[in-house]
């Protein structure tokens, strides 16, 4: 994970961190999951790289990926609703309107973002390719070029030889000087490409296609482990680094790596990762280093949990999770994540420790 990447995540998970012992706001929010769970009345406190963090009237905070979310109803927040309605009944011509209104509109910060998403979505819907690109880049610059973001990558292109289709084109060209991530250029070239495809041409774009990744520095202070063989074999030995207690090994080798791995690896090196943080926060003796790792780790077990909700890392990255909440002293995000676990995977070792620790931090002891 690239060190702008860690800062975007850290203020995301610090500021939900905060929000969830502060006082539940005077709204009426609601959030409607594609699975057809409805939570309302909810009270949506943050957006960020992709997830929406949100209260219910319990106090219990929800962090869910954006992707898995159908509708969100934000009270007083009128073109950003009627967005979402107009979405929702397949009029997604009049919906881009709304929400560049919404945008327009909304203040600073979560609500912006959550409208920029929506304008998204409802932009590739409707087949205006240029607004989905310009807000997919939009949504990467702001997230520094996470993974969450960079799949975003607009899919539903405009027709073959479509004006739309050109004016795309020039905004990626435009960009491409300014970005230095690989990923993100990678990214970029793929949907170059596609949209010279539509439009009879061959061109790549050579601003996008010769610039090189970034080599991944070695973090400092440390003898890097040089990742050798297929990622597959990388976590494997990552994994048995953990079991032994080799920490910083395991950041070693996985780190250069991150991007590489593919959808069905990725939990997994996220996981290795984060739990590698948090024991690695134990052992640091400066206060802000051990903050900074324990947060890193916490937003790494956090996007297995949101991203990759079938993953068999999901258990004990909740349990992880609770542990980082704990020493945060969010106790109520610790009974959550504990909860959570007992919830998705009761049967699991895992969730004995996590109903062990709801015990320690019952209210009545």
């Amino acid at each position: 994970m690239s060190r702008a990447e860690t800062r975007s995540l850290a203020c995301f998970l610090t500021a939900t961190a905060a929000l969830a012992a502060a006082p539940v706001p005077g709204r009426a929010d609601s959030v409607l999951l594609k699975s057809g769970l409805r939570y309302e009345p909810a009270t949506v406190m943050n957006v960020a790289d992709g997830i929406i963090a949100f209260r219910l009237g319990s106090g219990t905070l929800i962090q869910k990926p954006l992707a898995q979310v159908d509708t969100v109803k934000i009270d007083g927040e009128t073109d950003f609703n009627r967005g979402e309605d107009l979405l929702k009944e397949g009029k997604s011509v009049q919906a881009v309107a709304a929400y560049n209104q919404a945008q327009k509109t909304a203040a600073a910060g979560w609500r912006k973002a959550l409208a920029g998403y929506r304008l998204l979505s409802a932009a590739e819907e409707a087949g205006d390719v240029e607004t989905a690109v310009r807000q997919w880049l939009e949504i990467v610059d702001a997230a520094n070029a996470s993974e969450a973001a960079l799949a975003l990558r607009p899919r539903r292109l405009a027709a073959p030889r479509s004006p739309g289709n050109d004016r795309a084109i020039a905004l990626l060209k435009a960009k491409a000087g300014a970005v230095k991530d690989g990923a993100y250029l990678q990214g970029m070239r793929e949907l170059l490409a596609e949209l010279y495809e539509l439009q009879g041409s061959s061109k790549q774009g050579p601003a996008v296609a010769t610039r090189p990744a970034e080599p991944p520095q070695p973090r400092a202070g440390t003898n890097p482990v040089t990742p050798r063989g297929s990622e597959e074999a990388n976590l494997r030995q990552a994994r048995l680094s953990l079991q032994s207690g080799r920490h910083e090994e395991v950041l070693q080798r996985l780190e250069p790596l991150l991007k590489t791995f593919s959808a069905a690896q990725l939990p997994s090196a996220l996981y290795l990762m984060g739990a590698a943080q948090l024991e690695l926060s134990k052992k640091e003796a400066d206060p802000d280093k051990a903050r900074t790792l324990l947060l890193e780790g916490g937003l790494n077990l956090m996007r297995v949990i949101a991203l990759f909700p079938d993953s068999q890392d999901v258990a004990p990255a909740l349990l992880g999770a609770g542990e980082v909440n704990e020493r945060l002293r969010n106790l109520e995000g610790a009974r959550a994540a504990y909860s959570e676990l007992v919830s998705r995977r009761g049967q699991s070792p895992e969730a004995e420790k996590a109903k062990e620790a709801l015990q320690r931090l019952s209210p009545d002891r």
